[in-house]
């Protein structure tokens, strides 16, 4: 996302928020406005954090030593993980803060669909290439260092 995506991105996330808050007396909303800050930042970057992961994927392949070697979680998922659950706790604040009138409905309140046979077979389809993929990359790695 280039910069002005994000400050745009930003600035319609915060249009967003800000319509759900404008119920909320003046001083009231003084108190809010850092809150809903923070979450359009947060919510611009974990845009940014998803791209670069689709891009280059959860894993980082790292090696410390002659004989240390691995896979660990990306930087980008790490702080994809951290930044969500700021996020998270950020919105949480201030759906506390509404009045009880102005909530929006809870999406744990709405039911969820239920997914076809094509659906579930897709998915099981999916984690069984990511199973393939990952067996392979394992002895990849195995090969690559037992030859050296």
């Amino acid at each position: 996302m280039t910069e002005k995506e994000k400050n745009d991105f930003i600035y319609s996330e915060y249009q967003r928020l800000a319509e759900i808050f404008e119920a909320l007396p003046k001083d009231r909303f003084a108190v809010v406005y850092p809150l809903i800050k923070s979450a359009c930042f947060m919510r611009a970057t974990l845009e940014d954090l998803a791209e670069i992961i689709n891009e280059q994927g959860t894993v980082e392949i790292y090696r410390n030593s002659e004989t240390q070697y691995g896979t660990k979680m990306s930087a980008a998922l790490q702080s994809y993980t951290n930044t969500g659950r700021l996020y998270a706790n950020v919105i949480k604040q201030l759906y506390g803060l509404l009045p009880e009138r102005s909530r929006p409905v809870e999406p744990a309140s709405i039911p969820p669909r239920e997914k076809t046979a094509e659906e579930l077979e897709a998915e099981k389809a999916d984690r069984d290439r990511e199973a393939a993929y990952w067996a392979e990359e394992a002895r990849k790695l195995r090969e690559m260092y037992k030859e050296k």
